[in-house]
């Protein structure tokens, strides 16, 4: 995963505000695998193709997103799986039991970040 993250000016590096800590971090992380394990028995990296389809159902606003993302990425079919389940992670890390058009739309970020660092058009 490749995350292309913008320099902050001087001005807010001073008064910047202090994000999640990292305890907070961890307990969504811990609740998210627990959710993870007990949806399928398995963490979502460890789902199938088949277990994908089966059970990480896209709205029509989400399927219309990954499809335009698809077609202007040029994802493989490996990589179109593997979104998806990066998609269900971020849901489980928001505690969304349904996978939301930004939880998609941040999972293509991330995948078109590391195609455009491989040189593929973004």
């Amino acid at each position: 995963m490749f995350l292309e993250v913008a320099r902050l000016p001087v001005e807010k590096l001073m008064h910047r505000h202090r994000g999640e800590c990292s305890a907070d971090v961890r307990k969504r992380v811990e609740a998210a695998q627990c959710r993870q394990i007990e949806r399928w028995g398995v963490l979502n990296a460890g789902l199938s193709p088949a277990d994908v389809t089966r059970g990480c159902g896209l709205s029509d606003p989400c399927t219309a997103l990954l499809t335009r993302a698809c077609e202007r990425v040029g994802l493989s079919g490996r990589a179109f799986y593997g979104v998806i389940k990066v998609t269900r992670t971020i849901a489980d890390l928001d505690g969304s039991e349904a996978i939301e058009v930004p939880h998609l739309a941040e999972a293509i970020q991330y995948r078109a970040g590391w195609e455009r660092l491989r040189g593929y058009p973004a």
